[in-house]
């Protein structure tokens, strides 16, 4: 018995040993990750969450010591090196800085498409002689794509008051730079500094002069889009490059010192295809547009009755997109605009609106000021399709929103004495955001019945439960309940229509 137990248990103790061994030979033997090519390596580099879990690979072994400086983006980012950037510590500081300075040792080698440099630069000002070196080495680069944010936080219109830090001149950036994107910082440029392959470029709560800015569109010979968010800009913001081949310009809610708003702005650049501006506007002119094709005004001034000046002004603007095909308009100033007869002359627009075939409206609106809308189609004989999205009212117009709900128009489309000339091109239309008003039942049997080419017609009804259940309490549950089945009557109705292009499909659905 003492025998047998003492055979099995050295038999016992051979197979583990095989066992041991059979494991042992098979990992030395296949070794998997070493036996793939560093192009596969890399890959799997760049799916690692961030930029500094691939730099720790480089402890793996001396094969993965340098790895990581060949995955196409980098991103230096101190948010990932501290836990509230309200409260950055000396040790979190000094752990992004030694991060970045390795970047720095290795970055000639380096065939990089992005590479990212995000932290509140006045910080470290303090902190490291070097981090307007880190700076400058980003800005030579080989990287087609640079982005640039010197604030480690979210930004309130108050920090564009206080001192912010001037990105230092860069008279040799790289000529491989094709995408530029800039946060929270001066911007001043170096005479002779060219961006031969910069093609695109986002300034961001970045304080500007028009000169700068014009600089760099000069000095940038294949810029092709420049976009400016929250900038710090003159009161007389003007922007001219006769010479560029710039095409698109989004400027979107810059603001200037104390009055928030730009007193002028003004465009000359011929090359110009699409332009959007989005913000308050009290004087704007668009210069020189003749290869304008594309053309959004979110403008949040409200309409309270124009003086001859400002009526002048929006002509004038009319006049600047006369070229454009598609224009897209965010506040029913521009269409009261037209309405109001006590100043102003209309001939001023004769043909502006020649060549717009595709309007685009995003708006409330209330009463009749669909009825508004006649005399700017007047303008627009060889419209093709028009889009209007009925946006949800404000809170402190939704009372009045209710009162006038299931009101038929006090005017009718059937009346006009306009010649409607767009009737004849017309193809599609869309509206969002339907609640089934007079207004609006009225101006979509208007459509039916006279524009003669229609092909489709697109009606999605506004979710009136969602939008307005809040306020039914107030009164106004009993009109709600009107509404919603003026809606569901309406969207029948339209289908047994009798309509003036016998092809024209209409489509209805719900948000």
């Amino acid at each position: 018995m003492l025998e047998t137990r003492s055979r099995g248990r050295n038999n016992m103790e051979d197979d583990s040993g095989t066992e041991k061994t059979k494991i042992r030979r098979t990992s030395e033997d296949v070794d998997l990750i070493s036996d793939l090519p560093d192009s596969v390596l890399c890959q799997i580099l760049d799916f690692l969450p961030t930029t500094i879990d691939a730099m720790r690979s480089s402890f793996v072994s001396k094969r993965w010591e340098s790895l990581w400086t060949s995955i196409p983006v980098i991103i230096l980012d101190e948010r990932h090196f501290v836990e509230n950037v309200c409260e950055v510590t000396l040790q979190e500081q000094k752990n992004f800085a030694d991060f970045v300075e390795r970047f720095i040792t290795f970055h000639g080698d380096m065939k990089l498409s992005e590479l990212w440099l995000r932290f509140d630069i006045r910080r470290y000002l303090k902190f490291s002689s070097r981090a307007e070196t880190w700076v400058r080495t980003v800005m030579t680069t080989d990287a087609r794509t640079i982005d640039l944010n010197f604030t480690g936080n979210t930004l309130a219109l108050a920090d564009m008051e206080q001192d912010m830090y001037t990105l230092t001149p860069c008279r040799f950036p790289s000529r491989s730079l094709k995408v530029l994107r800039i946060k929270y910082c001066k911007l001043r440029l170096l005479q002779n500094t060219s961006f031969i392959s910069l093609q695109t470029v986002t300034l961001a709560a970045v304080k500007l002069s028009d000169s700068t800015v014009n600089a760099l569109i000069s000095c940038s010979p294949c810029l092709e889009e420049l976009i400016l968010q929250c900038c710090f800009v003159p009161d007389s913001f003007l922007l001219e490059a006769p010479e560029s081949h710039l095409k698109c310009i989004v400027v979107d809610n810059c603001f200037t010192r104390g009055k928030k708003f730009i007193e002028h702005f003004s465009i000359d650049i011929p090359s110009l295809q699409s332009f959007k501006y989005e913000g308050i506007i009290k004087d704007v002119s668009v210069k020189d547009s003749r290869n304008l094709i594309d053309a959004e005004i979110e403008e949040n001034f409200k309409y309270c009755g124009f003086p001859n000046h400002e009526y002048n002004m929006i002509c004038e603007l009319f006049k600047g997109l006369r070229h454009v095909h598609s224009l897209t308009l965010s506040s029913w100033l521009y269409i009261e605009a037209l309405q109001d007869v006590r100043v102003g002359n209309r001939e001023l627009l004769d043909d502006v609106l020649y060549t717009l075939k595709h309007l685009n409206l995003k708006m409330w609106v209330s009463g009749c000021e669909l009825w508004e809308l006649a005399p700017f189609l007047c303008f627009s004989p060889n419209l093709e399709t028009l889009s209007i999205d009925l946006v949800e009212p404000e809170e402190g117009d939704v009372s009045y929103m209710l009162d006038k709900s299931v009101l038929k128009a006090n005017e009718t489309w059937d009346e006009l004495t306009m010649p409607l000339e767009f009737l004849l091109h017309l193809k599609k239309v869309e509206i969002k955001g339907f609640e089934g008003r007079g207004n609006e039942i009225d101006f979509v049997v208007f459509l039916l019945e006279n524009a003669e080419v229609l092909e489709k017609m697109v009606i999605s009804n506004a979710d009136l439960t969602a939008r307005y259940e809040k306020y039914k309490n107030k009164g106004n549950k009993k009109t709600l309940k009107q509404l919603q089945k003026a809606q569901k009557k309406s969207s029948r109705y339209f289908f047994f229509l009798r309509k003036a292009s016998p092809c024209a499909e209409i489509v209805l659905s719900w948000d």
